[in-house]
């Protein structure tokens, strides 16, 4: 599927793109990710990490979903390589939206988890950036917390 089809489909692309997310040829030889082969039991560098199709596949699918999160943020998300097929097949009838607002509710209610006995104000202020997350969503504003990574 070419880039203007993948366009023309529009939300129905994630779909269409989820079709790769198990695809293991590697992407290219020049795009690399930020890691590299460790042997399981030693942990000695056995190699660097060839980025799969799968992988700017499901990175793809993962913002158009869930939108970009700066480092700080992103163990709050919901999907990941080992749910996202099962997650969204389940919710194939549901819209972008519908799924970013669940997705943004799934990611409050972990904040909430994590801060909840939490009376810093870093702790509250996290949850308060996750509530706006939501309200944003919902107003058809961009889910992305980048933004909040400048403060």
């Amino acid at each position: 599927m070419g880039l203007g089809a993948l366009k023309k489909a529009g939300d129905e692309a994630i779909f269409e793109l989820l079709k790769e997310v198990d695809n293991h040829q590697v992407a290219s030889n020049y795009l690399q990710e930020a890691k590299v082969k460790r042997d399981p039991i030693t942990g000695e560098v056995t190699g660097k990490y060839m980025t799969e199709v799968g992988d700017v596949v499901f990175g793809i699918i993962q913002d158009k979903i869930e939108g970009e999160w700066p480092l700080d943020y992103i163990f709050f998300r919901v999907t990941d390589r080992d749910n996202i097929k099962e997650w969204l097949q389940s919710r194939s009838g549901k819209s972008l939206k519908e799924m970013r607002v669940e997705l943004a509710l799934a990611a409050l209610e972990k904040v909430k988890k994590r801060y909840s006995d939490s009376s810093s104000s870093r702790g509250q202020e996290i949850i308060r950036i996750f509530e706006n997350r939501i309200d944003k969503i919902k107003n058809n504003e961009s889910p992305d917390l980048v933004a909040y990574n400048q403060k």
